[in-house]
């Protein structure tokens, strides 16, 4: 039993990348303004931040978010 709490501690520790979500939004931007990514969408129910980028060069001017895909998941 002892073990088993102590790999739980450890996967949620391991679980989140950023201590907060206001930098995981900016290692988001930062991750944007070196590739070609469409924008960040914060999703709070998830606790991460999404560097989401287009699904087809046609729709590149497409706000909709169908027209992309989750590339780098910034979790918090």
């Amino acid at each position: 039993m002892k073990r088993f709490s102590v790999f739980l501690l450890l996967l949620g520790l391991v679980g989140c990348n950023y201590p907060s979500k206001l930098e995981a939004e900016k290692a988001c931007e930062a991750w944007g303004k070196d590739g070609d990514v469409g924008y960040c969408r914060p999703e709070e129910e998830a606790k991460q931040v999404l560097g989401l980028t287009y699904e087809e060069e046609s729709k590149r001017k497409s706000t909709h978010w169908r027209d992309y895909k989750a590339v780098k998941h910034f979790r918090y």
